[in-house]
Protein backbone atom coordinates (compact mmCIF):
# COMPACT_ATOMS: atom_id res chain seq x y z
CA UNK A 1 0.00 0.00 0.00
CA UNK A 2 2.86 2.26 0.84
CA UNK A 3 4.46 1.69 -2.55
CA UNK A 4 1.20 2.47 -4.32
CA UNK A 5 0.76 5.61 -2.23
CA UNK A 6 4.20 6.78 -2.99
CA UNK A 7 3.54 6.27 -6.67
CA UNK A 8 0.35 8.38 -6.49
CA UNK A 9 2.26 10.98 -4.56
CA UNK A 10 4.86 11.18 -7.23
CA UNK A 11 2.20 11.75 -9.90
CA UNK A 12 0.55 14.47 -7.86
CA UNK A 13 3.89 16.22 -7.49
CA UNK A 14 4.40 16.04 -11.25
CA UNK A 15 0.96 17.49 -11.91
CA UNK A 16 1.66 20.17 -9.36
CA UNK A 17 4.78 21.17 -11.29
CA UNK A 18 2.88 21.31 -14.58
CA UNK A 19 0.24 23.48 -12.97
CA UNK A 20 2.85 26.10 -12.24
CA UNK A 21 3.82 26.09 -15.91
CA UNK A 22 0.22 26.57 -16.97
CA UNK A 23 -0.21 29.34 -14.41
CA UNK A 24 2.92 31.09 -15.71
CA UNK A 25 2.81 30.58 -19.51
CA UNK A 26 5.70 31.66 -21.72
CA UNK A 27 5.05 35.10 -23.17
CA UNK A 28 5.96 35.86 -26.77
CA UNK A 29 6.71 39.54 -27.44
CA UNK A 30 5.50 39.84 -31.00
CA UNK A 31 6.24 43.55 -31.07
CA UNK A 32 9.90 43.00 -30.24
CA UNK A 33 10.23 40.37 -32.94
CA UNK A 34 8.66 42.66 -35.51
CA UNK A 35 10.97 45.48 -34.48
CA UNK A 36 14.07 43.31 -34.43
CA UNK A 37 16.79 44.15 -37.06
CA UNK A 38 16.66 42.22 -40.27
CA UNK A 39 19.78 41.55 -42.42
CA UNK A 40 20.36 44.31 -45.00
CA UNK A 41 19.96 43.53 -48.70
CA UNK A 42 23.27 42.95 -50.53
CA UNK A 43 21.79 44.59 -53.62
CA UNK A 44 21.32 47.82 -51.71
CA UNK A 45 24.98 47.80 -50.68
CA UNK A 46 26.16 47.22 -54.24
CA UNK A 47 23.93 50.00 -55.58
CA UNK A 48 25.82 52.39 -53.31
CA UNK A 49 29.27 50.96 -54.04
CA UNK A 50 29.01 50.84 -57.84
CA UNK A 51 28.85 54.65 -58.37
CA UNK A 52 31.71 55.08 -55.89
CA UNK A 53 33.84 52.54 -57.77
CA UNK A 54 33.05 54.19 -61.14
CA UNK A 55 33.96 57.64 -59.84
CA UNK A 56 37.14 56.20 -58.35
CA UNK A 57 38.16 54.62 -61.65
CA UNK A 58 37.52 57.86 -63.53
CA UNK A 59 39.62 59.81 -61.04
CA UNK A 60 42.36 57.16 -61.29
CA UNK A 61 42.30 57.47 -65.09
CA UNK A 62 42.63 61.24 -64.79
CA UNK A 63 45.54 60.99 -62.35
CA UNK A 64 47.41 58.39 -64.41
CA UNK A 65 47.06 60.18 -67.76
CA UNK A 66 47.46 63.77 -66.58
CA UNK A 67 49.92 63.49 -63.71
CA UNK A 68 51.69 60.15 -63.39
CA UNK A 69 52.47 59.35 -67.06
CA UNK A 70 53.65 62.91 -67.94
CA UNK A 71 55.80 62.93 -64.79
CA UNK A 72 57.56 59.59 -65.28
CA UNK A 73 57.34 59.29 -69.09
CA UNK A 74 57.64 62.84 -70.48
CA UNK A 75 58.52 61.57 -73.97
CA UNK A 76 55.60 59.17 -74.35
CA UNK A 77 52.77 60.03 -76.75
CA UNK A 78 49.38 59.35 -75.18
CA UNK A 79 45.83 59.40 -76.50
CA UNK A 80 44.09 58.01 -79.57
CA UNK A 81 46.08 58.76 -82.70
CA UNK A 82 44.45 61.25 -85.09
CA UNK A 83 47.05 62.42 -87.58
CA UNK A 84 50.64 63.57 -88.10
CA UNK A 85 52.81 65.55 -90.49
CA UNK A 86 56.56 65.70 -91.04
CA UNK A 87 58.72 68.84 -91.29
CA UNK A 88 61.64 68.12 -93.65
CA UNK A 89 63.65 71.21 -92.64
CA UNK A 90 63.80 70.19 -88.97
CA UNK A 91 63.23 66.44 -89.21
CA UNK A 92 60.49 66.72 -86.59
CA UNK A 93 56.91 65.50 -86.43
CA UNK A 94 53.70 67.16 -85.40
CA UNK A 95 51.35 64.55 -83.95
CA UNK A 96 47.79 65.13 -82.74
CA UNK A 97 45.91 62.69 -80.48
CA UNK A 98 42.57 62.54 -78.71
CA UNK A 99 43.30 62.45 -74.98
CA UNK A 100 39.66 62.22 -73.84
CA UNK A 101 38.15 59.51 -71.63
CA UNK A 102 35.64 57.74 -73.90
CA UNK A 103 32.54 55.89 -72.77
CA UNK A 104 29.25 54.72 -74.31
CA UNK A 105 25.90 56.19 -73.28
CA UNK A 106 22.65 54.28 -73.89
CA UNK A 107 19.37 56.21 -74.07
CA UNK A 108 16.02 54.39 -74.08
CA UNK A 109 12.93 56.09 -75.53
CA UNK A 110 9.75 54.06 -75.62
CA UNK A 111 10.56 50.73 -77.22
CA UNK A 112 13.77 51.86 -78.92
CA UNK A 113 17.20 52.87 -77.72
CA UNK A 114 20.23 54.73 -79.07
CA UNK A 115 23.92 54.40 -78.25
CA UNK A 116 26.23 57.39 -78.38
CA UNK A 117 29.92 57.87 -77.66
CA UNK A 118 30.57 60.47 -74.97
CA UNK A 119 33.60 61.68 -73.12
CA UNK A 120 35.07 63.11 -69.93
CA UNK A 121 38.19 65.28 -69.57
CA UNK A 122 37.82 66.00 -73.31
CA UNK A 123 40.98 67.30 -74.95
CA UNK A 124 43.51 66.91 -77.74
CA UNK A 125 47.28 66.72 -77.37
CA UNK A 126 49.47 68.24 -80.08
CA UNK A 127 53.07 67.02 -79.89
CA UNK A 128 56.17 68.39 -81.53
CA UNK A 129 58.30 65.26 -81.57
CA UNK A 130 61.94 64.58 -82.51
CA UNK A 131 61.97 60.95 -83.76
CA UNK A 132 65.76 60.63 -83.84
CA UNK A 133 66.11 61.68 -80.21
CA UNK A 134 62.81 60.02 -79.28
CA UNK A 135 61.94 63.19 -77.39
CA UNK A 136 58.91 65.48 -77.08
CA UNK A 137 59.98 69.09 -77.76
CA UNK A 138 56.57 70.59 -77.01
CA UNK A 139 53.13 69.43 -75.93
CA UNK A 140 50.00 71.54 -76.41
CA UNK A 141 46.76 70.74 -74.62
CA UNK A 142 43.42 71.94 -76.06
CA UNK A 143 40.31 71.35 -73.96
CA UNK A 144 36.75 70.76 -75.23
CA UNK A 145 33.28 70.56 -73.71
CA UNK A 146 32.62 67.28 -75.52
CA UNK A 147 34.62 64.77 -77.58
CA UNK A 148 36.88 66.77 -79.92
CA UNK A 149 36.50 66.81 -83.72
CA UNK A 150 38.81 64.74 -85.92
CA UNK A 151 41.68 66.89 -87.21
CA UNK A 152 43.95 66.52 -90.24
CA UNK A 153 47.52 67.85 -90.23
CA UNK A 154 49.67 68.75 -93.22
CA UNK A 155 52.85 70.72 -93.91
CA UNK A 156 53.42 73.21 -96.71
CA UNK A 157 56.06 75.89 -97.27
CA UNK A 158 57.12 76.38 -93.66
CA UNK A 159 53.61 76.19 -92.23
CA UNK A 160 51.65 73.53 -90.34
CA UNK A 161 47.95 73.32 -91.13
CA UNK A 162 45.39 71.81 -88.76
CA UNK A 163 41.90 71.51 -90.23
CA UNK A 164 38.68 69.63 -89.54
CA UNK A 165 35.37 69.34 -91.32
CA UNK A 166 32.05 69.83 -89.59
CA UNK A 167 31.48 66.90 -87.23
CA UNK A 168 30.37 65.97 -83.71
CA UNK A 169 28.53 69.26 -83.31
CA UNK A 170 31.59 71.37 -84.17
CA UNK A 171 31.88 73.79 -87.07
CA UNK A 172 34.67 73.43 -89.62
CA UNK A 173 37.98 74.82 -88.35
CA UNK A 174 41.27 76.06 -89.81
CA UNK A 175 44.48 76.74 -87.87
CA UNK A 176 47.88 77.68 -89.33
CA UNK A 177 51.17 77.58 -87.37
CA UNK A 178 54.75 78.55 -88.06
CA UNK A 179 56.64 75.24 -88.34
CA UNK A 180 59.83 76.56 -86.70
CA UNK A 181 58.52 78.80 -83.93
CA UNK A 182 55.25 76.85 -83.40
CA UNK A 183 53.44 80.20 -83.16
CA UNK A 184 49.82 80.37 -84.29
CA UNK A 185 49.55 82.44 -87.47
CA UNK A 186 45.81 82.08 -88.04
CA UNK A 187 42.84 80.60 -86.29
CA UNK A 188 39.46 80.05 -87.99
CA UNK A 189 38.25 83.59 -87.33
CA UNK A 190 41.47 85.14 -88.62
CA UNK A 191 41.60 82.97 -91.72
CA UNK A 192 37.98 83.65 -92.73
CA UNK A 193 38.49 87.39 -92.13
CA UNK A 194 41.47 87.39 -94.50
CA UNK A 195 39.43 86.29 -97.53
CA UNK A 196 36.22 88.07 -98.54
CA UNK A 197 34.70 84.87 -99.96
CA UNK A 198 34.89 83.34 -96.47
CA UNK A 199 33.67 86.33 -94.44
CA UNK A 200 30.26 84.79 -93.74
CA UNK A 201 31.88 81.87 -91.90
CA UNK A 202 32.47 78.19 -92.61
CA UNK A 203 29.78 75.55 -92.59
CA UNK A 204 32.07 72.77 -93.84
CA UNK A 205 35.32 71.96 -95.64
CA UNK A 206 37.08 69.02 -97.29
CA UNK A 207 40.72 68.41 -98.12
CA UNK A 208 42.12 67.51 -101.53
CA UNK A 209 45.77 66.49 -101.86
CA UNK A 210 46.22 66.48 -105.61
CA UNK A 211 46.59 69.40 -105.94
CA UNK A 212 46.80 70.42 -102.29
CA UNK A 213 43.62 72.42 -101.74
CA UNK A 214 40.76 73.09 -99.33
CA UNK A 215 37.21 73.14 -100.69
CA UNK A 216 35.00 75.31 -98.49
CA UNK A 217 31.25 75.51 -97.95
CA UNK A 218 30.35 78.90 -96.50
CA UNK A 219 27.35 79.95 -94.47
CA UNK A 220 26.11 82.18 -97.30
CA UNK A 221 26.06 79.22 -99.71
CA UNK A 222 29.34 79.72 -101.58
CA UNK A 223 31.81 76.96 -102.56
CA UNK A 224 35.22 78.65 -102.90
CA UNK A 225 38.44 76.66 -103.36
CA UNK A 226 41.74 77.57 -101.70
CA UNK A 227 44.90 76.37 -103.48
CA UNK A 228 47.51 76.01 -100.74
CA UNK A 229 50.63 76.18 -102.95
CA UNK A 230 49.37 79.35 -104.66
CA UNK A 231 48.04 80.87 -101.42
CA UNK A 232 45.04 81.96 -103.47
CA UNK A 233 41.31 81.46 -103.11
CA UNK A 234 39.04 80.95 -106.13
CA UNK A 235 35.29 81.41 -106.50
CA UNK A 236 34.70 77.80 -107.53
CA UNK A 237 36.36 74.54 -108.60
CA UNK A 238 36.27 75.45 -112.30
CA UNK A 239 38.34 78.60 -111.77
CA UNK A 240 40.77 76.69 -109.54
CA UNK A 241 41.24 74.01 -112.20
CA UNK A 242 41.85 76.61 -114.91
CA UNK A 243 44.57 78.19 -112.79
CA UNK A 244 46.23 74.84 -112.06
CA UNK A 245 46.17 73.76 -115.70
CA UNK A 246 47.64 77.07 -116.85
CA UNK A 247 50.69 76.55 -114.62
CA UNK A 248 51.58 73.03 -115.76
CA UNK A 249 52.03 72.12 -119.41
CA UNK A 250 52.62 68.43 -118.78
CA UNK A 251 51.94 66.38 -115.70
CA UNK A 252 53.03 62.86 -114.68
CA UNK A 253 51.87 60.45 -112.03
CA UNK A 254 51.40 56.74 -111.26
CA UNK A 255 48.23 54.68 -111.58
CA UNK A 256 47.30 51.10 -110.75
CA UNK A 257 45.32 49.17 -113.35
CA UNK A 258 43.79 45.70 -113.24
CA UNK A 259 45.52 42.94 -115.11
CA UNK A 260 43.20 41.28 -117.63
CA UNK A 261 43.58 37.91 -115.91
CA UNK A 262 41.96 38.73 -112.56
CA UNK A 263 40.44 41.52 -110.45
CA UNK A 264 42.96 41.06 -107.64
CA UNK A 265 45.97 41.45 -110.00
CA UNK A 266 47.33 44.98 -110.52
CA UNK A 267 49.98 46.51 -112.75
CA UNK A 268 51.77 49.85 -112.37
CA UNK A 269 51.47 52.50 -115.10
CA UNK A 270 53.14 55.88 -115.50
CA UNK A 271 50.82 58.52 -116.97
CA UNK A 272 51.79 61.74 -118.71
CA UNK A 273 49.52 64.43 -120.14
CA UNK A 274 47.43 67.49 -119.20
CA UNK A 275 47.16 67.71 -115.40
CA UNK A 276 43.37 67.60 -115.11
CA UNK A 277 43.08 64.59 -117.42
CA UNK A 278 45.89 62.66 -115.75
CA UNK A 279 44.43 63.27 -112.30
CA UNK A 280 40.99 62.12 -113.37
CA UNK A 281 42.58 58.91 -114.64
CA UNK A 282 44.32 58.12 -111.35
CA UNK A 283 41.09 56.86 -109.84
CA UNK A 284 39.27 56.00 -113.10
CA UNK A 285 42.05 54.18 -114.92
CA UNK A 286 39.59 52.06 -116.88
CA UNK A 287 38.71 55.11 -118.98
CA UNK A 288 42.33 55.72 -119.93
CA UNK A 289 41.93 54.01 -123.32
CA UNK A 290 39.50 56.79 -124.31
CA UNK A 291 41.86 59.63 -123.40
CA UNK A 292 44.02 60.23 -126.44
CA UNK A 293 45.93 63.09 -124.81
CA UNK A 294 47.39 60.79 -122.12
CA UNK A 295 50.33 58.46 -122.61
CA UNK A 296 50.68 55.45 -120.31
CA UNK A 297 53.73 53.23 -119.97
CA UNK A 298 53.69 49.83 -118.28
CA UNK A 299 56.60 50.32 -115.91
CA UNK A 300 56.94 46.69 -114.80
CA UNK A 301 55.57 44.40 -117.56
CA UNK A 302 56.45 41.19 -115.70
CA UNK A 303 55.39 42.31 -112.22
CA UNK A 304 51.93 41.79 -110.68
CA UNK A 305 50.88 43.33 -107.36
CA UNK A 306 48.16 41.33 -105.57
CA UNK A 307 45.27 43.27 -103.94
CA UNK A 308 47.30 46.47 -104.42
CA UNK A 309 46.50 49.88 -102.96
CA UNK A 310 48.41 53.04 -103.89
CA UNK A 311 49.21 54.90 -100.67
CA UNK A 312 51.25 57.72 -102.20
CA UNK A 313 52.42 58.89 -105.60
CA UNK A 314 53.88 61.88 -107.38
CA UNK A 315 55.92 62.28 -110.55
CA UNK A 316 58.93 60.68 -108.83
CA UNK A 317 57.72 57.54 -107.08
CA UNK A 318 54.81 55.39 -105.95
CA UNK A 319 54.31 53.62 -102.58
CA UNK A 320 52.23 50.44 -102.95
CA UNK A 321 50.61 48.39 -100.17
CA UNK A 322 49.89 44.84 -101.36
CA UNK A 323 49.74 41.13 -100.45
CA UNK A 324 52.05 38.16 -100.98
CA UNK A 325 49.11 36.07 -102.22
CA UNK A 326 45.41 36.33 -102.97
CA UNK A 327 42.98 35.11 -100.32
CA UNK A 328 42.21 35.65 -96.66
CA UNK A 329 45.39 34.22 -95.12
CA UNK A 330 48.05 36.56 -96.49
CA UNK A 331 51.01 38.68 -95.50
CA UNK A 332 51.10 42.39 -96.31
CA UNK A 333 53.96 44.08 -98.20
CA UNK A 334 55.07 47.66 -98.82
CA UNK A 335 56.95 48.53 -102.02
CA UNK A 336 58.55 51.69 -103.41
CA UNK A 337 58.66 52.05 -107.22
CA UNK A 338 60.36 54.92 -109.06
CA UNK A 339 59.46 56.51 -112.38
CA UNK A 340 62.08 54.43 -114.24
CA UNK A 341 60.28 51.24 -113.31
CA UNK A 342 62.72 50.19 -110.62
CA UNK A 343 61.50 48.67 -107.36
CA UNK A 344 63.73 50.38 -104.82
CA UNK A 345 62.66 48.12 -101.98
CA UNK A 346 59.90 45.91 -100.61
CA UNK A 347 59.19 45.56 -96.90
CA UNK A 348 57.82 42.27 -95.62
CA UNK A 349 55.11 41.84 -93.00
CA UNK A 350 57.69 41.19 -90.27
CA UNK A 351 59.31 44.57 -90.95
CA UNK A 352 56.04 46.49 -90.58
CA UNK A 353 53.48 46.24 -87.74
CA UNK A 354 51.71 43.34 -86.06
CA UNK A 355 48.03 43.19 -86.92
CA UNK A 356 48.44 43.99 -90.62
CA UNK A 357 48.28 40.40 -91.82
CA UNK A 358 45.11 38.97 -93.34
CA UNK A 359 43.41 36.14 -91.45
CA UNK A 360 40.46 34.01 -92.49
CA UNK A 361 38.88 34.10 -89.02
CA UNK A 362 39.14 37.92 -88.87
CA UNK A 363 36.98 39.47 -91.61
CA UNK A 364 38.05 43.01 -90.70
CA UNK A 365 41.64 42.10 -91.56
CA UNK A 366 40.78 41.93 -95.29
CA UNK A 367 42.35 44.52 -97.58
CA UNK A 368 38.94 46.15 -98.01
CA UNK A 369 38.95 47.18 -94.36
CA UNK A 370 42.65 47.43 -93.54
CA UNK A 371 43.41 49.92 -96.34
CA UNK A 372 41.53 52.62 -94.42
CA UNK A 373 44.00 52.31 -91.54
CA UNK A 374 47.23 52.71 -93.52
CA UNK A 375 48.81 55.60 -95.39
CA UNK A 376 52.20 56.80 -96.59
CA UNK A 377 53.90 60.02 -97.55
CA UNK A 378 57.26 60.97 -99.00
CA UNK A 379 59.06 64.02 -97.71
CA UNK A 380 62.55 64.69 -99.01
CA UNK A 381 64.50 61.44 -98.80
CA UNK A 382 62.15 59.85 -96.25
CA UNK A 383 59.11 57.65 -96.75
CA UNK A 384 56.82 57.48 -93.70
CA UNK A 385 54.38 54.60 -93.35
CA UNK A 386 51.46 55.00 -90.94
CA UNK A 387 49.34 52.26 -89.40
CA UNK A 388 46.56 53.77 -87.33
CA UNK A 389 46.59 50.90 -84.81
CA UNK A 390 50.38 50.75 -84.56
CA UNK A 391 52.28 53.96 -85.22
CA UNK A 392 54.81 55.33 -87.72
CA UNK A 393 57.87 53.92 -89.47
CA UNK A 394 60.33 56.02 -91.50
CA UNK A 395 62.35 54.43 -94.33
CA UNK A 396 65.16 55.82 -96.45
CA UNK A 397 63.58 56.55 -99.83
CA UNK A 398 66.20 54.80 -101.97
CA UNK A 399 67.57 52.05 -99.72
CA UNK A 400 64.52 51.22 -97.59
CA UNK A 401 66.63 51.29 -94.43
CA UNK A 402 64.48 51.85 -91.32
CA UNK A 403 65.41 55.23 -89.83
CA UNK A 404 63.06 55.35 -86.86
CA UNK A 405 59.86 53.86 -85.49
CA UNK A 406 57.21 55.32 -83.18
CA UNK A 407 54.50 53.30 -81.47
CA UNK A 408 51.31 55.16 -80.67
Amino acid sequence: MAEEKSDIQRRLETMSGNKEQFQNPVRIDIGNQLNSKRPKSKIGCFSVLIPIVIIGLILLYFLINNLIIPLFSPNDISGNFMDYTYIPETGKLWIITDGSFHYTSKTTTGGSYSIKSKGLFCKTWTYVFDPLKNAVDNKIKTEYDDLPPTYKLFYNDGKIWKVCSQNSGYDAEVYVYDAKTQAELYNTAGFTAKYKLLNSGLSNLRMEFNPLSINFDTKDGRNPVYLVDADTIFTNQIDANKYSNSKVESYSDFALGNDDQGNSRFKVYYLTGPESKVKSSLTMFITLQYKSEISASDLLPDKIFIEAEKLFSNSECCIIFHQDAAGDNSKRLLSCVNSDGKIFWTKKQEELFDGLEGRKNKPFSSMFFIKGNVSAQKSGDIVIFKYKEGGLIAFDYKTGKELWRIKI
